[in-house]
């Protein structure tokens, strides 16, 4: 399986697509751009370990080929991102194991691009991602604003 995490809600919809999956524990964060500059590039969504926290998400059932056609386009390894293994939940609260991508990026908080963050938002929405985890996107203030 693979997480799209609703910080990386932009995947396309395919076949065994969970809305309203989420990882329980992570919290969403954007940090820097390459090379941990804040402000280099936009900033890329990601998700790091937050107790109390959780990442709202889909979550796809994909083959094991299709994982590694995905792990190339993603540049893994050895590219900006890295996957990260973790527990989450089906949209019926079933643990699952998914896959989630976390690009490499400074130690601050960074902003993310108009355009990246509408697809993060918009989503979100077509998913049915929770009113709360929207509201959380909608105050994340575009770094082009």
């Amino acid at each position: 399986m693979t997480a799209c995490s609703a910080t990386a809600a932009a995947c396309a919809p395919s076949n065994g697509g969970s809305a309203g999956s989420r990882a329980i524990g992570w919290g969403s964060t954007l940090k820097g751009g390459p090379g941990g500059r804040a402000g280099a590039r936009p900033a890329p969504a990601n998700i790091e370990p937050s107790p109390g926290e959780e990442v709202w998400g889909v979550v796809y059932r994909i083959t094991r080929r299709d994982l590694l056609r995905l792990n190339s386009t993603e540049g893994v390894p050895g590219g900006y991102y890295r996957p990260l293994w973790l527990d989450a939940e089906d949209s019926e609260r079933r643990p699952i194991e998914a896959v989630a991508y976390v690009a490499a990026g400074g130690n601050s908080d960074g902003r993310p691009s108009l355009r990246y963050i509408t697809l993060l938002r918009e989503g979100a929405r077509a998913h049915g991602l929770p009113a709360h985890w929207i509201d959380k996107l909608e105050r994340v203030r575009p770094a082009d604003a």
